[in-house]
């Protein structure tokens, strides 16, 4: 009788075992989850942030986005092709 009573207790402590273990997995995952976001995240800021550093410290190129935005057709066929690569810069960015 006693051997079966401390197999039982036996059972329910493993089987509480696999459950805690279970719930502390799910919420390890969940803030590896979390990290991996806010990583994702730092980088696509650190990403624009990059992209803006150009406009904001020349203002030629700010001058072509700006004529390439609202006036596209008073561009020079340099100043078109400098548009077109920033454009193309920024969409290649967001892929």
């Amino acid at each position: 009788m006693n051997s079966k009573k401390l197999n039982e207790w036996l059972g329910i402590t493993a089987n509480l075992g696999v459950i805690l273990g279970i719930a502390f997995l799910a919420v390890e995952i969940n803030q590896s989850t979390k990290a991996t976001a806010a990583a994702i995240s730092d980088s696509v800021m650190t990403g624009y942030l990059e992209l803006g550093i150009p406009i904001i410290a020349d203002p030629q190129v700010a001058r072509v986005l700006a004529l390439g935005l609202y006036q596209p057709e008073s561009l020079s066929d340099e100043e078109a092709v400098q548009f077109a690569g920033s454009i193309s810069e920024v969409v290649a960015h967001q892929l």
